[in-house]
């Protein structure tokens, strides 16, 4: 298990030198790393204070997790492919309860976390996403074939899109 601290180096995962999302499964649910540009005061104030909303895109048996500060206008969105797990892992994580997240705000060039905001979403909304995660794992052989239908919907669909086509939650 990773652990984290603000002001440190990101452990395990490079810079990508630009706004970057991703997710990082973990026992407890998944991690949901964000990178910033530029880690001005301001957002990193909205980071942590800010109501957020999330909701879950499902397509072609891919869980988008929506995340969105509809005040500030502002949204992301993480795609979740199993593969990305090591693979003596899945099983056992396809049937655990948990619905924890872990929201870390880096700075893309530095990769220094700048925040972590910790929260859980609905249990029935984990419940979802791990078995559309089950449904993929049947669908696709490899991680390729997921990334691939993954960067095919985000082609044809944005961000916004998807929040349109998706009912949001108030997330703590």
């Amino acid at each position: 298990m990773l652990s984290y601290e603000v002001g440190q180096v990101l452990p395990s995962f490079f810079s990508p030198g630009h706004e970057l999302c991703r997710s990082s499964f973990t026992a407890a649910f998944f991690d949901l790393i964000y990178w910033i540009p530029t880690y001005e005061t301001e957002n990193i104030y909205r980071w942590q204070h800010a109501q957020l909303e999330y909701g879950v895109y499902i397509a072609n048996h891919i869980p988008f997790f929506l995340l969105t500060f509809p005040a500030e206008n502002w949204s992301v969105d993480v795609s979740l492919n199993i593969y990305s797990m090591q693979a003596e892992l899945i099983a056992e994580w396809l049937t655990e309860k948990g619905n924890s997240l872990t929201m870390l705000l880096c700075d893309c060039y530095s990769n220094i976390l700048l925040d972590i905001r910790k929260t859980q979403i609905a249990p029935a909304h984990a419940r979802i996403i791990r078995e559309t995660l089950a449904e993929q794992k049947q669908a696709y052989t490899d991680a390729f074939q997921v990334q691939k239908m993954i960067e095919n919907t985000m082609h044809a669909m944005s961000t916004e899109d998807m929040i349109k086509k998706s009912t949001m939650y108030k997330l703590r």
